[in-house]
């Protein structure tokens, strides 16, 4: 923050001077969380320590793994210092995960949080099957026994065209995770075609100027 102040005096003599003000508190904690996780992997949850006094402190910390609070620990911080602390986890079937830490010391706590995606152990695979049919007949679909309940869903659209796959290979493409020339070329050409021939599932009626937008936006 900075801080100014500004004078005038009769004789319309003006004079101004300004500071910086840096406030921190005492006991700092920087998190070092991983940015993700895959479901049972392993890692540590580690956060800095640091001590922005002119006197040692006499520091308690904990950890809290989403609902579970784990055991308190103590530990000494020099004057100025800094400390590594870290306790082992091991990643759940499910997330998002809630990561806390909390510290106190001489009577001030702080504390930080976050929540670290888990993504699902298995390589992530988006398919398609498309079909065509005359007359009427019932058909079952579902996902196998085995899919695992984080990660796995199912769509099914019906058309009475012949390009009922083209929408979703368009998201399919808008959705790749990748931003290479390839990639970016495709999307541009699949939606270059759509616009053409003006195709669009019956509950999205994409207009051509929203399709343009869509380009643009690559």
């Amino acid at each position: 923050n900075r801080v100014m102040a500004v004078a005038v005096d009769a004789g319309a003599r003006a004079g101004r001077a300004s500071a910086q003000l840096v406030a921190e508190q005492p006991l700092v904690i920087r998190p070092a969380f991983p940015r993700f996780l895959t479901a049972g992997d392993r890692v540590e949850a580690a956060a800095f320590l640091h001590n922005a006094t002119e006197a040692p402190l006499e520091v308690s910390w904990r950890l809290t793994v989403g609902e579970s609070r784990r055991e308190a620990h103590r530990v000494t911080l020099p004057a100025g210092g800094e400390l590594r602390v870290a306790e082992p986890l091991v990643a759940p079937e499910e997330g998002p995960l809630a990561l806390r830490f909390d510290a106190e010391a001489n009577g001030e706590a702080v504390a930080v949080r976050d929540e670290i995606g888990v993504a699902p152990r298995g390589r992530y695979v988006r398919s398609q099957v498309f079909g065509a049919a005359e007359g009427a007949r019932d058909v079952q679909v579902g996902l196998p026994e085995s899919t695992p309940r984080t990660g796995g869903g199912l769509r099914v659209t019906v058309a009475s065209h012949p390009f009922i796959g083209f929408e979703g290979a368009v998201e399919s493409l808008e959705a790749s995770p990748w931003s290479d020339t390839e990639s970016i070329a495709a999307t541009l050409i699949a939606l270059a075609a759509w616009a053409d021939l003006g195709v669009a599932a019956p509950s999205r009626d994409l207009a051509p100027a929203e399709i343009r937008a869509r380009a643009e936006r690559l």
